[in-house]
């Protein structure tokens, strides 16, 4: 008996798309890995891709039966990709899935049984939930601060503690304070890929993240149709309390936006050096950006400021001089990405981290909601 499925070639090809962050497409001893696991029945099409560590399901409505079956993910985005309407009829036949309707093309299968085992996520109960706008802002702000560096565990990956997120990549730090609306006392370190799969596929309608854990894995409900199934981390993360500097008693407080417009605004520039550096001048009432290029080019932005403390460095034998502080200018637009009101720069001496919070924030700013970041200088 031939079995068919029949589904909307708008929503196939959103799932698609939403699977793709789990999938390995560049894996080339394990082929199957760039592949998703397709099987309709009982009224829905359900969609597998893994990478080994993440895993994304994604349930669509869908008539009819189609065997277990794996496809090239890639194959099948670029095929229906481009489709936004009508309907799409699934049929296995020749070792291929053969698709008929809104688009017809013939696309190659392995067998399911290649496929890697995925946890059954059936019975796992969520013991953590957040708000998923709320939730989801924070840790996009959060990551950035993460490593790149994938053979460095401990900081390509996020921090989760109950109440607050925290990344860093040795270089700067952030962390953001979570409002949960159910609390689990379960701390963990979270890949950076993960993540990133987690921000990707999360609906933008979304209420409520819901997570559960077993098996050294968090599951995380992303409403009724998606679920990310990821391996936690067991590396260790740095003891990030210790990097916040306490100490420095200098002071600028900034309009946030104003701020974060002359940082965007001396970027451009910061690309033509080898250290995307800033020179930050602390002036009476103002702070003195100062970009350069290795051409000589250079340009300069003035912020009005709140100065509060000595910003008089002495100089061995010769007249003391203002501070000066080199910032990398990305990480600084970073730490300030969607900062409104007013935003407080905490300095100590020219080597010392730079702490950037909202102003009047209490010393204990760990314990605190909101959120802050810490930019650690560098020699221009």
């Amino acid at each position: 008996m031939t079995m068919t499925a029949t589904v909307s070639a708008l929503d196939l090809g959103r799932a698609l798309g939403l699977a793709k962050p789990a999938a390995d497409l560049r894996s080339h001893h394990l082929p199957i890995l760039g592949h998703v696991l397709l099987e309709a029945r009982d009224g829905a099409l359900r969609l597998v891709a893994t990478n080994l560590n993440e895993s994304i399901r994604i349930v669509v409505p869908a008539d009819g039966v189609l065997p277990p079956l794996c496809v090239a993910l890639d194959g099948a985005t670029k095929t229906l990709g481009k489709v936004k309407a009508g309907r799409v009829e699934l049929k296995k036949a020749d070792g291929k899935v053969h698709l008929d309707g809104a688009v017809r093309a013939e696309l190659p299968t392995m067998s399911d049984k290649d496929f890697p085992k995925v946890l059954d996520t059936a019975g796992v109960e969520a013991t953590a939930a957040y708000p998923a706008t709320e939730f989801l802002e924070a840790l996009r702000w959060v990551a950035r601060a993460s490593s790149t560096d994938e053979t460095r565990e401990h900081l390509c990956s996020v921090l989760f503690c109950p109440d607050r997120l925290i990344a860093t990549d040795g270089h700067r730090m952030h962390s953001a304070s979570l409002r949960p609306l159910t609390a689990s006392k379960r701390e963990f370190l979270l890949r950076a890929s993960s993540v990133k799969a987690l921000l990707r596929t999360a609906p933008k309608n979304l209420d409520a993240l819901l997570m559960g854990f077993v098996e050294g894995q968090i599951v995380v409900a992303l409403g009724e149709q998606a679920e990310l199934v990821a391996r936690l981390s067991d590396a260790q993360f740095p003891l990030w309390r210790q990097v916040i500097p306490r100490e420095n008693e200098r002071r600028i407080r900034v309009d946030g936006t104003a701020l974060s417009t002359a940082v965007e605004a001396l970027k451009p520039i910061t690309k033509g050096n080898r250290t995307s550096g800033l020179t930050c001048t602390v002036e009476t009432d103002r702070l003195v950006l100062v970009a350069e290029d290795n051409e000589g080019g250079r340009a300069e932005q003035t912020v009005p400021a709140e100065v509060d403390g000595d910003f008089w460095v002495p100089m061995n034998g010769a007249p003391p001089e203002r501070l000066r502080v080199g910032l990398n200018a990305h990480y600084l637009a970073d730490a300030l990405s969607g900062r409104g009101g007013r935003v407080e720069l905490r300095l100590g001496g020219e080597l010392d981290p730079v702490l950037v919070c909202a102003a009047g924030a209490p010393a204990a700013i760990d314990e605190t909601p909101g959120r802050f970041a810490v930019v650690m200088p560098m020699r221009i």
